[in-house]
């Protein structure tokens, strides 16, 4: 089961709105404050349902319907030698150029798990304040930040939430006041080459799943051609195959027979679904 510390303190009809997909980011959070706290974060994001990225040893990820959430973190020494936490995850959805990519949101409800997030940090320790809700970035309208943070003397917290058309961060970093109010701290974690990398890796893998089920989707136009071309031999070699409907065009211009021959070809099904053949 996911850690649901955010999730216990919400209204039931709050906890109702959220689907897995917000739940995860919550369930992600509450992974990264358990590894801050020493356990054991690779087994507690396997029992979650996260798995390694390809050709990664620290990114996770779990795909949940058209949505993919990838997590990072990082337990290490701040300039001083004090403890340092920064944790990343990143949601993702296929961003391929094509009919079959999926249409839905990468979240079903953002404004209910934003809501969450601010709620739910208001009552962690003395209380992180709201310093910037989903404002929007100068010169970047499809850009909105929100930020918390919690001030501990010489050191702080910092939640940061970025979203966009095409993704969303979630940033958390606890570590010294200076570090935080850094810029290259979050452009240290937030790289937007990184991210590329994720979507690409997102893309590969529905492309993948969708064309092993699909395939006469994902064909190139030489193997288009190809198939047309063999697909036109056999025909000029294959024996008509006579069968008793004039309106097998209908599929796609309306049912077109007459009425004796609608009533003809009801007839001859009437007789094969009860004989067993063509012929009774």
């Amino acid at each position: 089961m996911l850690a649901t510390a955010w999730l216990g303190s919400a209204a039931p009809a709050q906890a109702q709105a959220l689907t897995i997909k917000e739940k995860l980011v919550l369930g992600s959070f509450n992974m990264c404050w358990e590894g801050e706290d020493q356990g054991n974060l690779a087994t507690r994001l396997r029992e979650n349902g996260f798995r390694l990225a390809p050709n990664s040893e620290t990114l996770y990820m779990r795909q949940e319907q058209n949505t993919t959430i990838l997590f990072t973190a990082y337990y290490g020494k701040d300039p001083e030698g004090g403890p340092e936490t920064m944790c990343r995850i990143t949601a993702l959805k296929p961003q391929i150029v094509s009919p079959w990519t999926p249409k839905s949101p990468i979240f079903d409800d953002f404004s209910g798990l934003l809501e969450r997030i601010v709620d739910g940090a208001a009552t962690m320790g003395s209380g992180y304040r709201l310093t910037a809700m989903r404002e929007m970035e100068p010169g970047n309208r499809d850009l909105r930040r929100t930020k918390l943070y919690l001030d501990e003397r010489v050191r702080g917290r910092l939640i940061h939430i970025e979203e966009a058309p095409t993704y969303y961060e979630f940033v958390y970093i606890n570590s010294l006041r200076s570090r935080i109010a850094s810029p290259a701290t979050l452009s240290e974690i937030i790289r937007p080459d990184a991210r590329a990398a994720m979507q690409l890796m997102v893309d590969d893998s529905w492309e993948v799943a969708f064309c092993r089920l699909n395939p006469q989707n994902c064909l190139t136009e030489e193997q288009r051609l190809q198939q047309a071309e063999m697909a036109a031999r056999a025909s000029q070699r294959r024996e008509p195959i006579p069968i008793p409907f004039s309106g097998i065009g209908a599929i796609r211009s309306g049912d077109n027979r007459s009425n004796e021959q609608r009533q003809r070809d009801r007839a001859y099904w009437d007789n094969y679904h009860r004989c067993g053949s063509g012929r009774c």
